[in-house]
This record gives C-alpha cells, sequence and structure tokens, in this order.
C-alpha cells in the first residue's frame, strides 16, 4: 500500500481548467489572427491548478493488477501521508477533457472528466498477452515510452495511444504491440499481440498510429512479417474488439505520423534504403470496402532529402513533411508544406528559415541540390548552411500555423549560436517571432529526455519541455 501511496499523494493538479480549452481554441483562433499580424505573439507560462485527493479513483482491477491488496480506505490514507514530490504533465487530449501525466518520471495517472486514475494493465478487456509484450510495456517508465511524436487521441478524448519509432526501429526492440489506453478507467488495452523476434512467425511491432475521425478505428502502422510487406496498416474496431489488415504496399511505410485527412484517407512517409532511391508519401483509400495505396514521390533522393516526420491537420487540410540532407546529423533543414487531398500540392517547394533575416525562403529540388553538393564539413551540425536548424516542429490546434524551435548556428568565423521559436501561417507562409519565452531553454535532441515529444500543442495550452522542467504556456492575446 506504501508503494502506491508514495506516487499518489503528490498529485496536487487539477484538469478542471482544461475541460474548456476545444471550444476556447476556436474562439481564440482570430485573437491569434490579430496577434500574428500584428507581430505581438507572447507566450506567458501557465502552470497547472490544484485539486484534492479525492478526485482519484481506485477501479478493483488496478489493485488486482499491480498485486495489492485494496485498503478500505485508499483516499484517507493517502490524504493522511499526503506530501510532495515530483511530478510531470506529460500530454493533454486535443478534447480537452482529459491528459496523461507521470509521477517520479515513472508511474502514469491517467486524467478523464475531473478524475484521476493509476495506469494499469487490464486483464478483462482486449486480447490474452501471450507475448508478455503488455506486461514489459507496462515495465517501462512512462516517460521512456513516449517517443518525440507523443500520444495520439480519440476523438472524444477518452483513448490514447503512446508508439515510440526509436523502440521499434532504432532500438529493434519489437515490444510495442497496439495498445490503447482507456483515460476513464485507467486500463492499458492490448488490442492485439504479434511476437517480438525478427525471425520469429507472426513478428510485428507498432510504429505509428492513429484514431478515426468518427471514434470508431484505432488504425496503426506494424513493421514485421505479418503481411505482403514489411509494413502494413491494420484497424482495431473499438467497439467490436476486432482487428483487420488494411493495407500493405510497401517494406518502410514506418515514419510517424500516420495520419487522417479531411476526405478519410490515411498518409504516412515512405522509407527508401539507399541514398540514392526517392522517398515519399504514400497515400492510402479505401473505396466500397477495397483498400488501394498511391505513391508520391519527392523529387529529391534521400541523400540530400532525408524524412522521418509528417504531421497533418484534417481540419485544415495541411500537412509538413520536415526533412534534411543525410551529409548532417538528425536535425531537420527544411520543411514541405503539403495539401494532401490536393494531389499532394506543394509536393517540390523546400522551405527554410533564413540565416540572414530569419525569414522563410523556398528552395526547388534543383537549387537546394546545387547548394547541398557544394557544402563543406564546418558546423556543429556537420554543414555550414545559409539557413536555420528545425531543433522541433508542431502544428497549432486548427492545423492553420506551424511552430518551430530553430537554432542559428552562425557561419564563417562567426559561431555564436541562437535559439529562436518561430510561429509560420501555412496558407502564405508568412513567419513572425515567438516571444515570452527563452527558446534557449527549450530541450531538444538529447537533453530532451524528460519529453521527447519537445513541444505538444492540442489545445491553448502549449506543453514544453525546458531547462526548467516540463511546462504550460499559452499565448497572449487581445
Amino acid at each position: 500500500m506504501k508503494k502506491i501511496l508514495a506516487f499518489l499523494l503528490v498529485l496536487t493538479l487539477s484538469m478542471a481548467g482544461f475541460a474548456a480549452f476545444a471550444d476556447e481554441y476556436r474562439d481564440m483562433a482570430k485573437a491569434l489572427d490579430t496577434a500574428f499580424e500584428s507581430d505581438g505573439l507572447i507566450l506567458t507560462e501557465t502552470g497547472f491548478p490544484e485539486i484534492s485527493v479525492e478526485d482519484f479513483e481506485f477501479p478493483d482491477e488496478m489493485w488486482e493488477a499491480v498485486g495489492m491488496e485494496k485498503p478500505a480506505d485508499a483516499v484517507s490514507e493517502l490524504a493522511g501521508e499526503f506530501s510532495h514530490t515530483v511530478f510531470t504533465w506529460l500530454s493533454l487530449s486535443p478534447a480537452g477533457n482529459s491528459g496523461l501525466l507521470a509521477v517520479g518520471g515513472r508511474t502514469g495517472i491517467c486524467y478523464y472528466g475531473g478524475t484521476y486514475r493509476i495506469l494499469y494493465p487490464s486483464s478483462k478487456r482486449g486480447t490474452a498477452d501471450t507475448n508478455g509484450n503488455l506486461a514489459k510495456m507496462f515495465s517501462i517508465p512512462i516517460q521512456r515510452l513516449i517517443g518525440e511524436a507523443g500520444l495520439v487521441y480519440s476523438p472524444d478524448g477518452r483513448y490514447a495511444a503512446i508508439y515510440n519509432i526509436e523502440y521499434t526501429l532504432l532500438k529493434a526492440q519489437f515490444i510495442l504491440d497496439p495498445v490503447i489506453i482507456d483515460l476513464s478507467t485507467g486500463e492499458m488495452i492490448l488490442t492485439a499481440t504479434y511476437a517480438d523476434r525478427m525471425r520469429d512467425e507472426g513478428m510485428g511491432a507498432v510504429s505509428t498510429a492513429a484514431f478515426s475521425a468518427d471514434g470508431r478505428y484505432f488504425y496503426y502502422m506494424l513493421y514485421g512479417n505479418t503481411a505482403a510487406f514489411k509494413t502494413a496498416l491494420y484497424r482495431y474496431d473499438i467497439a467490436e474488439d476486432k482487428t483487420e489488415l488494411c493495407y500493405s504496399g510497401s517494406d518502410t511505410n514506418y515514419y510517424p505520423d500516420l495520419s487522417e485527412t479531411g476526405s478519410g484517407a490515411f498518409t504516412v512517409l515512405r522509407d527508401t534504403r539507399d541514398s540514392i532511391d526517392f522517398a515519399g508519401i504514400t497515400y492510402i483509400t479505401c473505396e466500397n470496402g477495397s483498400w488501394s495505396g498511391r505513391e508520391y514521390s519527392f523529387d529529391l533522393p534521400m541523400r540530400y532529402w532525408n524524412c522521418n516526420r509528417l504531421i497533418g491537420s484534417k481540419d485544415s487540410g495541411w500537412a509538413v513533411v520536415l526533412g534534411r540532407t543525410m551529409l548532417s546529423d538528425g536535425s531537420w533543414h527544411a520543411f514541405q508544406p503539403v495539401r494532401p487531398d490536393e494531389e499532394f500540392a506543394g509536393l517540390g517547394q523546400y522551405v527554410t528559415v533564413s540565416k540572414e533575416d530569419g525569414q522563410l525562403q523556398a528552395y526547388s529540388a534543383k537549387e537546394l541540390y546545387s547548394l547541398f553538393k557544394d557544402l563543406k564539413e564546418g558546423s556543429a551540425f556537420g554543414l555550414e548552411v545559409p539557413f536555420q536548424i528545425i531543433l522541433a516542429a508542431a502544428l497549432s490546434p486548427d492545423g492553420r500555423y506551424l511552430l518551430l524551435n530553430t537554432l542559428d548556428s552562425g557561419t564563417g568565423e562567426n559561431t555564436s549560436e541562437v535559439k529562436h521559436l518561430y510561429l509560420v501561417r501555412l496558407e502564405d507562409l508568412s513567419i513572425r517571432e515567438v516571444g515570452g519565452i527563452d527558446a534557449s531553454l527549450i530541450q531538444t535532441g538529447n537533453a530532451a529526455v524528460n519529453y521527447r515529444p519537445v513541444i505538444e500543442w492540442n489545445t491553448d495550452t502549449l506543453i514544453i519541455g525546458t531547462a526548467n522542467g516540463t511546462l504550460a504556456y499559452r499565448f497572449r492575446l487581445p
């Protein structure tokens, strides 16, 4: 009992003030436009409100899952041992009524509709954990389990899913089965299970996922040997508790994010394993129950345009592809704003942030190739380039703006490094610098050990990992 209390008694946060954020963001969209036009974008730290221990709920199954005897009055015992310790707010759903916290960086706490619950593996819902992957996931500290792409949520905020491309692809730890979290109960529900060793029959691991816009399905890309190719799109019917294979057309559809478009199609990056080949995006559709994929290739080979992140918005119709040259380290050099449902209009336009004046500059494939082929090794990021390095990116909740944390690494004899936070309006590629926060304190790359997503912007509250902890910010708007 004391182990449970040790990490529960410290949670004095309240989500009551977050419930209306989704509606408020829609109401404040014009105010954000006004602040953008007037160059008055200022972030202010907001903090998290407090609640009492009475806002916790302890289902019987939770006690069974953690192997502890249920106390007669858990809330009273918790209140009696109340004290302070380290906690971290990790995510807030776009619906604004739910989210996820961590205690001590390890234990997950779910929030839904005003109530907190401990995260635990369900033994009554989903499929049996025959491969032991759910138990392995539960044993990983929650902050380590969350990858750079963060969490995905069902539209109503009830369900969430965690995936981490670093485990699946870079570390070759194939333990991430398709698990959804019922934030209203705290349950981790195993929807299907796959072998976790490469040579085993039925091996597979989730690399990216998304909930459908109607909330009926949980879609995920599986990397493994379960279909015609090494990657495949599956979907889980939440109400019916059924999983089906939808589409498999490539060995390399694994990078996040799997995104649904306004037309109901799905987009996912297609990688290539040879630097002279051309990667691209797969556009997956379903008509009359038949699934198919259409390929859109980049016009630069991977040596000069290596992409590992696509973020999209079904509401705005925009998607953003972030990429770099393979001659440098893992930070991005440019982004492509595209319209997936409009035959990927914008593909082939490489947009950068200039070092000279902080403005956006678009390059064609030919221009970018000419630039990269003559570059020399030199900067801390591998190359001396005329544009800033993109360290982190996030779309606004309505998908009309792109937030960029960048690094100006200097040129020539000027080796000073300056970080910036910019807001880009995708419609006309206007850019403004964001104030109110010291951009140098935002933790990215290897420094982002405690908050891998770096920036989450799901409502009018932004969660940002900084040197001073994971903090909440809002734009100060007129």
